[in-house]
């Protein structure tokens, strides 16, 4: 029922967001389509292990599902679940697998003994048939095999049960503050509403953008901090109506896969790719330096023989220009993809800071992919005048050489962003 229940959830906030609606129309048909496209053939992700060894892991139907239910426990989380949802129906699993390995690690937490000790006292023992009636398929199948888990974890950690009277509701006068998170998928708004009933002095508040875990929301913390202060009268809870769903669409993220290719690389563990893009950045990013030692050597023979300075032709002078502008283009370009990976991984929803990496890139950064496009136009230019190095020999033999090398990376590096699509992200 609270997998259900949060699928539903999202799936209506995001049919009520135009922008989130237009790239995902139907959350939980996808979802479906997804879980049931694993459970006939699982998927696969690569991780490192424990001992540095990349390993290509199966994701099954209920693996998929069980991370994006631990996913939901983040405050922020559920307003990533349509990309993951999306992108894990299009077979791409990089989104889920830190979290899926964290779950391989730990047995799906870190606190497993605690867990198991609270829920073998005061649940397991007093829980009958799952209620299913109505449900989809998914939550059916999913929930039983959560209950059946969870009974044979419990025969093997045999915790005493806890007397029936403590299962009983809290009756009370004292000042009580409940917070609910209206994508909460364990503790929903409901229980907060249970809870409620038997507490005559009490103030109930929901957050309508925040999953499970709202007491970690600045908002949260002003209306504690309030009610803490004097729990007797109804603590200020503007700033609940002030928030917002906001899912990751295009109006605040450029979706496309060639946005992502950085992150997705790292996550992917594309090494090669990553490090042969450096090393051609690289060469380009030291045209200047060799080329003004090419000059000093090139200066100290004419002084040694005698000979007098050739005037510099014209050609020769802008192409000089345009190997300094592609090497400061090439720095640019490395360090504006660190700064966006760095401010993205910094700002994501929630508790996690890696999701737009691999949906897309902050709209506040799109700007960076000016650069690629840059760097193919001063390619292309390079390339014109190498070839008119050798028809008007402005240098040279050895600086010619170097120029039309320097020219040929370039256009290798271009040919790359091309295939990776990264010079028409804006088209």
């Amino acid at each position: 029922m609270i997998l259900d229940r949060l699928l539903t959830q999202v799936d209506a906030a995001c049919a009520a967001d135009p922008d989130c609606n237009a790239l995902y129309p139907d959350v939980k048909g996808t979802f479906i389509a997804a879980h049931d496209r694993l459970k006939q053939t699982p998927g696969s992700v690569k991780f490192v292990n424990t001992k540095g060894q990349i390993k290509t892991f199966k994701v099954t139907a209920d693996d998929f599902t069980s991370v994006l239910f631990q996913m939901a426990y983040s405050s922020g989380a559920p307003f990533v679940l349509p990309a993951l949802i999306d992108q894990a129906n299009e077979g791409n699993f990089t989104l889920v697998a830190p979290l899926l390995y964290l779950s391989m690690l730990t047995g799906g937490g870190t606190t497993q003994g605690t867990y198991f000790s609270v829920k073998c006292s005061e649940d397991v023992p007093y829980t009958g048939a799952l209620e299913v009636k109505g449900l989809p398929a998914f939550a059916q199948d999913w929930g039983n095999k959560q209950l059946k888990s969870e009974v044979d974890k419990c025969k093997v950690w045999d915790v005493p049960v806890l007397d029936p009277s403590a299962r009983k509701p809290v009756i009370s006068d004292t000042p009580a503050l409940l917070l609910n998170g209206h994508f909460d998928p364990i503790t929903p708004p409901i229980f907060g509403q249970s809870v409620a009933k038997g507490l005559k002095n009490h103030f109930f508040v929901e957050f309508p953008a925040n999953g499970h875990g709202a007491i970690r929301t600045p908002c949260a913390n002003s209306i504690m901090a309030e009610f803490l202060a004097n729990p007797n009268q109804a603590p200020n809870t503007a700033c609940v109506n002030e928030q917002k769903v906001q899912f990751i669409t295009q109006k605040n993220t450029l979706i496309a896969p060639r946005t992502r290719w950085l992150g997705q690389s790292f996550f992917d563990l594309s090494w090669q790719a990553i490090l042969r893009r450096v090393v051609l950045l690289l060469v380009l990013i030291l045209f200047p330096v060799v080329w003004l030692g090419m000059m000093w050597v090139a200066s100290l023979r004419r002084r040694s023989s005698g000979k007098p300075s050739a005037p510099v032709p014209v050609g020769a002078r802008w192409a000089s220009w345009l190997g300094v502008l592609l090497s400061v283009l090439s720095l640019g370009w490395i360090l504006a993809q660190g700064l966006a990976m760095g401010a993205t991984l910094l700002s994501g929803h929630g508790d996690y800071g890696f999701e737009q990496l691999l949906i897309g890139i902050d709209r506040r950064y799109a700007w960076i992919y000016f650069l690629p496009i840059g760097i193919a136009g001063v390619s292309i230019g390079m390339l014109v005048f190498a070839i008119l190095s050798w028809k008007q020999s402005y240098w040279g033999k050895t600086r010619r050489f170097y120029y039309s090398f320097t020219a040929g990376v370039a256009i290798a590096y271009t040919l790359l962003l091309a295939a990776a699509e990264q010079l028409t992200v804006f088209f």
